[in-house]
């Protein structure tokens, strides 16, 4: 399948898997882990989860004590 994304959302994509976070794109977009979170009654709101990517992101970079 192929799916055109904005630049925007694939920049998000990407920064999610070099955040660590995801293997890959497919995890990124994986609906049924999304779904199985939100019947959980733990969905994330989009802008809060990239803001927990960034976070993590920046742990990542800084060096190991």
């Amino acid at each position: 399948m192929t799916i055109d994304l904005k630049t925007e959302q694939q920049c998000v994509i990407d920064f999610a898997v070099r955040s660590g976070a995801y293997q890959n794109p497919g995890e990124v977009l994986d609906i049924e882990t999304g779904f199985a979170h939100a019947e959980r009654g733990d969905p994330i709101d989009g802008d809060v989860a990239i803001e927990m990517l960034r976070k993590r992101h920046v742990e990542r970079l800084k060096p190991e004590e």
